[in-house]
């Protein structure tokens, strides 16, 4: 499902790009609007007229969306990931929002340009998919989720300093990766901790908070270029959104997923810093813990 939206996201701004060479802004937008007509009558062909199925009971509106705030508020899991979202999706928002204010007034180019970027934001996307497939099944999401973002802020402070086209290209496909890394695996997650009954409540509030956190950060952003430059005001949200996910990366929620873990003892600082990056405490037990293992489990017998 992220590669098929992602691919979309790389084709469609490069095909819009060309478009708008051809038959211009007005033009694009009429052809866009037009695409959807197929699909409509897919729809219209495809989805029978079948009554809903009824309901076990009949609870109001107003206590389904409370039971729902109130799971997510309960569980310290579904907690801690609506929370990450939001500030994600707010603080990260300006780097997709102000594309065209870089591509026009920072890297000097037009609308060729910013298609140009929107697709490397979409391959990097894709890339990610394909990533996060590699990542070890013993890597777990708590320390996942918050170093993916880590890394996404990092990446966009490095766009803010960045005045080429092609090294600018090059960085928005890293961040189209890590932006995949980030939300992919909180979706996922979200999901396998919410129970049968709650889990469309859940997923509704976590996409009000990351869909409706990423229009108040265009906002915010553009409320902020009245005051100082767009690569300043990408410093500023993106510097912010860094400091915020080291902090979740070093106090992590292990309930986001209870996996078993090896003790480590106490970690120093740098001991927690490495461990915050490679999960070591997660990995499978190494042969020669397994052969200590079993000696012990051999004299107890």
């Amino acid at each position: 499902n992220s590669v098929q939206f992602n691919m979309a996201r790389l084709c469609g701004p490069m095909l819009a790009a060309a478009l708008i060479g051809a038959i211009g802004v007005a033009g694009a937008f009429t052809f866009n609007a037009c695409t959807f007509l197929p699909l409509l009558i897919a729809l219209l062909l495809a989805i029978p007229n079948a009554p809903a199925p009824p309901r076990a009971k009949q609870v109001s509106v107003y206590d389904d969306v409370r039971e729902g705030l109130k799971f997510v508020w309960t569980s310290p899991g579904t907690r801690r990931l609506t929370i990450m979202g939001m500030m994600f999706m707010f603080l990260a928002a300006p780097l997709q929002g102000l594309l065209p204010v870089f591509a026009q007034s920072v890297l000097k180019g037009g609308p060729g340009l910013f298609g140009l970027m929107l697709s490397a934001i979409g391959l990097g996307s894709i890339l990610g998919a394909f990533l996060l497939s590699c990542i070890p099944a013993y890597y777990p999401r708590h320390h996942l989720i918050p170093l993916a973002m880590c890394v996404f802020a990092a990446i966009g402070l490095l766009f803010s300093l960045s005045t080429t086209p092609a090294l600018s290209l090059i960085i928005l496909v890293a961040s189209g990766c890590f932006w995949l890394l980030s939300l992919n695996p909180s979706n996922t997650a979200n999901q396998l901790l919410a129970t049968d009954a709650n889990r469309g409540r859940v997923l509704s509030v976590m996409l009000l908070a990351q869909q409706g956190g990423m229009p108040l950060g265009h906002l915010f952003a553009g409320f902020l270029t009245h005051y100082m430059s767009p690569p300043w005001v990408l410093r500023l949200m993106l510097g912010t959104l860094l400091l915020v996910t080291v902090a979740f990366l070093f106090r992590r929620e292990p309930a986001i997923d209870a996996m078993p873990h090896r003790k480590l003892g106490k970690l120093t600082f740098w001991g927690n810093f490495w461990e915050a990056i490679t999960a070591h405490s997660h990995r499978p037990a190494y042969p020669a813990e397994i052969a200590v293992s079993s000696e012990r489990e051999g004299t107890s017998v």
